[in-house]
């Protein structure tokens, strides 16, 4: 597998994760009640769209950094 799929790959699951945690949130503030097994079903586009913009920034904040912080 070449490093261009595995990180497509990573960033994916990645994504799906944080949108599954985005689901359970919602979910449990509706509700206050919820298996995993529910919260998984429940994943929507919107909370995968949150995921990826969420992600996103913290890449900014990460490149932010790494472009002020001087390397030795």
């Amino acid at each position: 597998m070449d490093t261009e799929t595995l990180n497509e790959y990573i960033f994916a699951d990645l994504v799906t994760r944080w949108a599954s945690q985005i689901a359970i949130a919602r979910a449990l503030s509706r509700t206050g009640n919820l298996t995993s097994s529910d919260a998984a079903a429940s994943v929507t586009t919107e909370d995968l769209r949150v995921a990826v913009a969420q992600l996103e920034m913290r890449r900014r904040v990460v490149q932010g950094l790494r472009e002020t912080t001087p390397s030795d």
